[in-house]
């Protein structure tokens, strides 16, 4: 392999934190493609090195080490250049490390929550509570309003999104009232406190967390390596001319910092980001505005991809002034919810379909559907 050759001529250390995380990024921006090969010797010198890496015994240093394996096997999967020995080793590793940072802690989940009493809790003004749970993974039900402000370490030196810590309903502070006692990740701010992505403070729906380093570590992976489905229906601003579906936004997003709020633009030095369109079913409200149901599969995980992404086309979300929706007054907040989760750590597979709440229910009954696909659209999420 190209990648193990090249590797023989390099004697560079493992570096974790910055410069790993750094070439990750590079790798994964289009504009660099270009000179692709250089970012491939680099890669390689430091799989090389990873291959033969005594696992450290302090914590921080296995952090660290774990972060960089993420970023390496994240981004030679974008470059379809991960080879089958390399990800085996990567997984031996991450788990060494996970073993360090879990110590004597309690590691698995013991419990078991029923679907029958999702829907009658599933409210705009309802805390947080499991959904699903797994061993060494739990699917929460975050209701809108609730932050999940933590450090995007995975993704580069980002800080915490200002925008995101307005208000008192954290749920990083929920997950230490409740679980900070007996799992010591969630307390864990480093590691993101076990959350293993993030959704925005006005979005709905399914939160994977992971109660030990073992579990979160494999989740992070299967995200790295693209095998993680993840559900989303909105309603955005318009009719969008989108005739053959589905369809696939590629346009690459770049973050931006103005002035502590995040914000994420098209641009062609951005990072690759893919957005698929799967139905759509066109609406009227009230007033006669145009807005369309939209049920979207995400591929990648941008920041804000989903409003950037439809923003660009010219049909931002209904109620996100951030990406000059309309404010509506039928739509009290960003109508965008992640209805679908699914992945597989190796516990068996988790898939869970987590229905509207009653606040986008409300919403969505004052709708007028234009056609009969817009009407059976509609019944479906109203009877999930």
């Amino acid at each position: 392999m190209p990648l193990v050759s090249a590797a023989c001529s390099f004697e560079a250390p493992v570096t974790s934190g910055p410069n790993t995380i750094y070439l990750a990024n590079v790798a994964r921006h289009p504009a660099t493609m270009s000179a692709v090969g250089a970012a491939v010797l680099d890669f390689a010198a430091l799989e090389s090195q990873i291959r033969v890496q005594t696992i450290p015994t302090e914590a921080t240093e296995s952090a660290s080490l774990a972060i960089s394996v993420l970023a390496i096997v994240g981004a030679l999967a974008d470059l379809h250049l991960l080879d089958t020995d390399f990800l085996q080793t990567a997984e031996q590793t991450l788990k060494s490390c996970a073993s360090v940072l879990d110590g004597g802690a309690d590691s698995v989940l013991p419990v078991e929550t029923s679907a029958d009493s999702w829907q009658l809790q599933m409210c705009s003004d309802s805390a947080p509570f499991p959904l699903i749970v797994q061993p060494r993974m739990c699917v929460l039900w975050k209701p809108p309003g609730w932050s999940v402000s933590i450090s995007q370490s995975m993704q580069g030196l980002r800080r915490e999104r200002s925008s995101d810590l307005t208000g008192k309903r954290l749920m990083t502070q929920w997950l230490s009232n409740n679980f900070g006692q007996r799992y010591r990740i969630a307390t864990d701010s480093t590691e993101t406190h076990g959350f293993v992505h993030r959704l925005d403070k006005d979005t709905s729906g399914a939160l994977l967390w992971a109660p030990s380093y073992g579990g979160y570590y494999a989740a992070k992976l299967q995200f790295a390596l693209g095998r993680v489905s993840k559900g989303y229906v909105c309603i955005c601003c318009g009719h969008p001319s989108w005739n053959e579906l589905p369809l696939m936004l590629e346009a690459p997003l770049l973050e931006l910092d103005q002035g502590g709020f995040s914000h994420t633009v098209v641009a062609g030095h951005g990072q690759r980001a893919c957005t698929e369109i799967k139905c759509i079913g066109y609406f009227t409200d009230a007033e006669g505005n145009e807005v369309s149901l939209v049920e979207i599969e995400l591929h990648t995980g941008r920041t804000h991809q989903i409003r950037a992404h439809l923003s660009s086309e010219g049909h931002p979300l209904v109620s996100d002034h951030t990406y000059g929706g309309d404010v509506l007054p039928w739509c009290a907040r960003m109508f965008l919810h992640c209805h679908r989760l699914c992945l597989d750590i190796g516990d068996g597979p988790l898939d869970a379909h987590v229905p509207l709440p009653t606040d986008l229910c409300q919403a969505l009954q004052g709708l007028t559907p234009m056609d009969e696909p817009a009407q059976k659209l509609l019944d479906k999420w109203l009877k999930v």
